[in-house]
């Protein structure tokens, strides 16, 4: 895959999955509930960053300028268009999606630093305060939460899964965000 294809989102090994959760959201609502479905990205956790030939980092940053030839100017963007495809691809025509956690780490990576976790993170608050929304929901506000509040130093898995903290378990601000 590289950044001027399109986010392989139909692969069987996700689709069975989501299929599965999707159908038995729809079939099985929370009573008194019509509200959006919940999606968890995190472009860190998505393994082409591990090649930045294919996928550079300024796409996953925001940085890129211009747009790839599927439309897209960053990861983010493709990666949310898919799930609203695959939606679609299911009978979900009218679902929205909030973006329940997206984050980048600061340590734990060789993309994982300091000033690559303060960018994708003032990035993302720019981008979906913005209004742009998506190339294939043009014009909307993207309701995202950042992913999360403390560093977890005591958390098992990878380094990296330690440092998406945007204050260090001590309580110290890693770096400053503007919210406004």
């Amino acid at each position: 895959m590289n950044r001027d294809e399109p986010v392989p989102v139909y692969r069987y090994q996700i689709m069975v999955p989501f299929r599965f959760v999707y159908r038995f959201n729809v079939s099985h609502p929370v009573p008194n509930t019509t509200g959006p479905e919940w999606y968890r990205y995190n472009p860190f956790q998505c393994p082409a960053l591990d090649n930045t030939k294919d996928i550079p980092l300024s796409y996953a940053l925001f940085n890129d300028k211009g747009t790839n030839s599927a439309g897209y100017q960053n990861l983010f963007d493709a990666l949310l268009d898919s799930m609203y495809f695959a939606t679609e691809k299911l009978g979900g025509q009218n679902i929205e999606i909030i973006v329940s956690e997206s984050g980048w780490p600061s340590e734990g990576h060789p993309a994982a630093t300091l000033e690559n976790a303060q960018t994708y993170y003032t990035n993302l608050i720019n981008h979906v305060k913005g209004g742009v929304g998506t190339p294939k929901k043009p014009g909307r506000t993207i309701e995202t939460y950042l992913f999360v509040m403390f560093d977890e130093n005591q958390k098992d898995g990878q380094s990296s899964e330690q440092h998406f903290g945007l204050f260090y378990p001590d309580q110290r601000p890693k770096y400053q965000l503007n919210f406004n």
